[in-house]
């Protein structure tokens, strides 16, 4: 026989098994977790002198433009976070006051973002990046990409994720030789889940 003890106590763990349960499924950050793999096309301003606030160079040391592509794999951990390997190319489109600008490099690296969901499946992307300059002008040098800033997008089944931007992302590009430039990057990104 079953006493009134037992009985409370099965009630009361299978009442919050259940209502964690609810939560957990119905938390927007945990509709992110899984593994996504895609493609990135980002463009990007870069000037040592920085920006003025109508977005143009201010040319007071090295300024270039160029197109970076890339694959990646996003890791949403379920708790508000999200890890991104990268790999990929760029294509640089040449400084007009400098010859020889024009060329192509690659990199790899990691990024780790915070993540904060929005209405609609929405959601943003904050975070730093580190990684490798294998080939190109800077090869062999770490390069630290500070304060990236995006927005997603997720579908209504989960199973695939865009990101992008409706105004440039103003990050800060370090190198390991000790060179600094500020940058504003925009693109486009489409994502896949594979599991």
């Amino acid at each position: 026989m079953w006493s009134k003890e037992i009985c409370a106590g099965l009630i009361a763990a299978s009442c919050l098994g259940f209502m964690s349960s609810s939560f957990a499924n119905d938390s927007p950050v945990r509709q992110l977790k899984g593994v996504y793999r895609g493609t990135a096309n980002i463009n990007c301003l870069e000037s040592q002198g920085g920006f003025t606030p109508g977005l143009q160079y201010q040319l007071t040391g090295y300024a270039n433009r160029y197109t970076d592509s890339s694959m990646n794999t996003l890791v949403f951990h379920g708790d508000g976070t999200m890890t991104e390997n990268v790999q990929g190319t760029t294509y640089f489109q040449g400084d007009p006051y400098m010859t020889g600008g024009l060329g192509a490099g690659t990199f790899v690296g990691t990024c780790e973002h915070a993540v904060t969901m929005k209405t609609n499946k929405g959601f943003t992307l904050k975070g730093n990046c580190s990684g490798f300059l294998p080939f190109g002008p800077a090869a062999g040098l770490d390069s630290i990409v500070e304060d990236v800033d995006s927005q997603g997008q997720i579908s209504e089944d989960g199973s695939i994720i865009v990101i992008g931007g409706t105004e440039p992302d103003a990050n800060t590009l370090k190198l390991s030789n000790g060179y600094v430039a500020q940058r504003l990057c925009g693109g486009s990104a489409t994502y896949v889940r594979l599991r």
